[in-house]
């Protein structure tokens, strides 16, 4: 069995090719960047809004990476502002605090 780093790049990578795949059908920035399990990355929805990024984060094993994560967005996105919108149901149901 294969051991995989979870660090800045691993997120990056996955990032980096969310980016291209949504490059291809939207001209400007303004999309859902992450879509959970359909991009490689379970318990995490993002939306891009030109040079601002919307992130919720829903499950615990996602929410104790949020650092690697988050250096990974800025590397590869470079946003200006990253907003955490973590108030949903599933934060409840995996006993995750929530906040706007």
């Amino acid at each position: 069995s294969q051991h995989v780093k979870i660090d800045h790049h691993f997120f990056g990578e996955r990032l980096e090719a969310a980016v291209k795949r949504r490059e291809v059908l939207y001209p400007d920035p303004f999309y859902r960047l992450v879509h959970g399990d359909s991009d490689r990355l379970p318990g995490v929805v993002c939306d891009r809004y030109g040079d601002a990024v919307v992130v919720q984060i829903s499950s615990a094993g996602m929410d104790g990476l949020i650092v690697p994560f988050l250096d990974a967005l800025q590397e590869v996105v470079d946003p200006k502002t990253v907003l955490f919108r973590n108030d949903g149901a599933l934060r409840r149901l995996e006993k995750l605090p929530l906040s706007k």
